[in-house]
């Protein structure tokens, strides 16, 4: 990827030099809130083991907000309480937890120039 123009500092009027990588170029991690809906990852990581059980929506945005309550377990699939360490290869919209388990679960973003974040 190149761009064409004069470099700053330059008399010649038209160089080629390097263009910056966008944004999506690079992966990027996230500790999500519970029950809100977010881009969906690549995968998930699990920073700490969780003290309850936690769940994960798979939904569409449509049907995450037709939810009448967003914090009902029932609107979530279980995943029990997946040690620290493990990595889940899921692509959820949502997860869910108790309030103490706040910053356990990692959503994964990864980086490309392909656009596949």
């Amino acid at each position: 990827m190149y761009q064409s123009g004069s470099l700053p500092g330059t008399a010649k009027a038209h160089q080629v030099g390097p263009k910056s990588l966008p944004a999506s170029a690079f992966g990027r991690a996230t500790t999500p809130q519970t029950c809100s809906l977010l881009e969906i990852p690549n995968k998930v990581l699990i920073n700490q083991t969780p003290g309850k059980p936690i769940g994960f929506f798979f939904g569409s945005s449509a049907s995450f907000a037709a939810l009448s309550n967003k914090n009902l377990a029932a609107n979530y699939t279980s995943f029990g309480q997946p040690t620290a360490g493990t990595v889940l290869n899921l692509r959820p919209t949502a997860w869910s937890g108790s309030a103490s388990d706040a910053g356990e679960v990692t959503f994964i973003y990864k980086g490309g120039l392909d656009g596949d974040i």
